[in-house]
């Protein structure tokens, strides 16, 4: 009897021993594989640096802790990307699929005078090659406009986007290169965003989408959506403020969503339309609402 005690605990302490060496082992390798990472995006147009670097978690999940993590890119995609602190969780047996959380906020500036957003936190998902393409589930709180875009809440619905959320799968490699010829590529080759939920809580305004998004040849956005819009009078009247409805309108506007909306299991009513992307214009059903800027991608 006693003898089998010991071979349990012998046997114990070889897989604990041989799983605490694979453990430190790939912590170490990822430690490096980041760095190695790093260096490779400069040709891309990417620097990315970052004050602190700890692998944590120990027997569990490997995490990547970052402090004061800044991105920023100059060919591809101009951008400055900047997290106090940012982390990245994985399970041991799927170093494809990585938890990220930015608890202390982040922002996102354009070069120059454009502007950014800056989120009071962020959370989400990251899965990287797998079957179905790269997948990203990000949901920030609190977004506020930043330098030239620090008024852009001003009206009608305040100036704090309360939460924003997207889940999408890019299908579809996108090459290496130059942004304009990448894209080129991944276009001929079928890519697209499959738009799995998208949501955005702003004031008074509550909506939700959903669809697939591309590029046409001439690499501007197109797509087909579907939005569901929280059926608020508040809403009508708060662009009716902005001068973008006539008073005239109001009231028809009003009589027909609240026919076309429907209850939901919490009692309030939502309206699904159709939204389209397509000859540089956005279309909420057949009318024509906005008109879309030319990309260049250079």
């Amino acid at each position: 009897m006693r003898r089998n005690v010991l071979a349990v605990f012998l046997a114990l302490s070889v897989a604990v021993a041989g799983y605490s060496a694979y453990w430190f082992i790939l912590a170490d390798d990822l430690r490096h594989g980041v760095g190695s990472w790093a260096e490779r995006q400069r040709a891309q147009g990417y620097t990315l640096r970052w004050e602190s670097l700890v692998v944590e978690g120990y027997p569990g999940d490997f995490r990547l802790r970052f402090g004061q993590a800044k991105a920023i890119g100059s060919l591809r995609l101009p951008v400055e990307i900047v997290a106090p602190e940012l982390s990245g969780e994985a399970r041991p047996w799927n170093l494809q699929r990585w938890h990220v959380h930015a608890p202390r906020g982040i922002g996102i500036e354009a070069p120059g005078d454009g502007g950014g957003l800056k989120a009071a936190t962020l959370d989400g998902w990251v899965e990287i090659g797998g079957e179905t393409g790269t997948a990203v589930d990000f949901a920030a709180r609190r977004l506020t406009g930043t330098g030239a875009a620090a008024g852009f809440g001003a009206a009608p619905f305040g100036g704090t986007i309360e939460t924003a959320s997207l889940a999408l799968t890019i299908k579809g490699d996108l090459p290496q290169g130059r942004l304009r010829d990448a894209l080129a590529l991944w276009q001929r080759r079928g890519g697209t965003v499959k738009l799995a939920g998208a949501s955005l809580r702003w004031g008074a305004l509550a909506i939700d989408a959903s669809g697939t998004l591309a590029l046409d040849e001439g690499l501007q956005p197109v797509g087909a959506l579907a939005a569901t819009i929280e059926s608020d009078d508040a809403v009508i009247d708060e662009v009716t403020a902005l001068g973008k409805l006539r008073p005239g309108d109001v009231a028809l506007i009003k009589s027909v969503a609240r026919l076309m909306a429907k209850s939901g299991p919490d009692g309030k009513q939502r309206l699904t339309l159709p939204v389209t992307l397509k000859n540089d214009r956005v279309y909420l059903g057949p009318a024509q609402i906005a008109a879309l800027p030319r990309f260049t991608w250079e």
